[in-house]
């Protein structure tokens, strides 16, 4: 009887071990990220090289900033030259592409690029950007993407997790995600076909050019058009329309009242494509998400905000934070019209150096991107011109 008690008790010792470190690998596994339509994850390169790295499903591998470049050994690393494609209205670039491979680490995950582009993307998001991380990376596994806790993991190929949770097939062609997904716009027009997952896209959805003209999207009355002054990963300018459609189903889930882009380009990404347009990160931030790629499946996990509305840009405008020293700011890279920021003067390539009396240098990132969210607000943008300076004042409230 003694024996049996010993040999009982040595069982539940060794099951509560096993579960502590279950628990605890699992914690280490949590890859954890910042969220702001964009996801940034922290990735080290080479062993001691930190920088912050933009994920993105509608990136293939590694791509690093040309400036992190400039400021890191990575410079002295071999290169030459290749042709890439992106998004924005224009063609195909020569960019440089480093041959020596480079290991890198994603939380307690070890990988090898071995030819890794160098891109100027400041030009689309803020000059601390290192870089960019696409899906080649994951495809022998299941990536969870965490909106309620924001964190990515890397799981095994099978996993209790998404059992109880709807499937939705998937296509992987040219390392990209392809889903079918239902848009109607109005009582005239349904679009209905494959759209590309892009995490690295920060609109709920983004229509081709091609798409807008079968579908005339130019004869909706109620929407308002935008002007980037850079349209994203090796792009130029980009230009397009926002407006609200009905609705939205992706699998058995239907979202009202989405806000939705088009656009103009007739180069690039969101020219003339086989796909639709893309499905981006805000839209399945509603979700807790799993990637399967060896199955070809994404299991959907409804977060409770599910239905939460659907809101567009109440600024009227993005800014691009820049530093120079101890001097910090904000470049205007892109402005919608009709918004009151646009009747109140604001234009592209300003600079904005102070917002409520307060200097952009005193603020941290994450109080500027909540203050730009708040509305029904007054904001005053102090603008600086050579070294004479003007404030800008206007309401915040939807423009659509």
């Amino acid at each position: 009887m003694r024996d049996k008690i010993m040999t009982i008790r040595l069982i539940v010792i060794v099951l509560v071990l096993l579960n502590i470190s279950c628990s605890k690998n699992k914690i280490e596994n949590k890859i954890h990220f910042e969220y702001d339509g964009y996801i940034y994850v922290e990735m080290r390169i080479s062993d001691t090289i930190r920088g912050k790295f933009i994920f993105d499903t509608g990136a293939s591998d590694l791509y690093l900033d040309s400036t992190f470049v400039a400021n890191t050994s990575i410079q002295s690393l071999k290169t030459e030259d290749t042709r890439i494609g992106g998004a924005g209205n224009a063609g195909y670039r020569t960019i440089p592409l480093i041959t020596d491979i480079i290991p890198f680490s994603l939380g307690n995950n070890v990988f090898y690029s071995t030819k890794t582009p160098i891109l100027d993307l400041s030009g689309f998001n803020d000059d601390d950007i290192a870089g960019i991380i696409g899906i080649n990376f994951f495809k022998k596994n299941i990536l969870n993407i965490n909106f309620s806790e924001k964190y990515l993991s890397i799981l095994d190929s099978t996993t209790s997790e998404t059992i109880d949770l709807e499937a939705i097939d998937f296509s992987l062609i040219k390392n990209r995600i392809y889903i079918d997904a239902k848009i109607i716009i109005d009582s005239t027009r349904t679009i209905f076909g494959s759209f590309e997952i892009d995490m690295g896209c920060a609109d709920e959805v983004l229509l081709t050019n091609n798409t807008a003209k079968e579908n005339a999207l130019n004869e909706v009355n109620k929407k308002v058009s935008y002007f980037i002054s850079e349209g994203g990963v090796s792009g130029v300018s980009s230009s397009g329309y926002d407006l609200r459609a009905n609705d939205i189903s992706i699998g058995n889930y239907t979202f009202k009242d989405i806000v939705i882009g088009y656009s103009n380009d007739t180069l690039g990404a969101l020219s003339k494509r086989d796909y639709l347009g893309l499905l981006g990160a805000p839209l399945f931030s509603r979700f807790d998400l799993f990637i399967d790629f060896p199955n070809q499946k994404v299991f959907l996990n409804a977060l409770p905000d599910l239905q939460k509305k659907s809101k567009s840009t109440i600024t009227g405008f993005n800014g691009l934070r820049r530093s120079n020293g101890n001097d910090v700011f904000m470049v205007v890279n892109s402005i919608y019209k009709p918004s009151q920021v646009q009747f109140a003067g604001l234009q592209i390539g300003d600079t904005i150096v102070g917002i409520n009396g307060k200097r952009i240098k005193d603020y941290a990132k994450e109080e500027i991107s909540e203050l730009l969210k708040t509305e029904d607000i007054i904001l005053k943008l102090q603008i600086k011109n050579g070294i004479r300076e003007k404030t800008i004042e206007f309401k915040t409230k939807e423009i659509i």
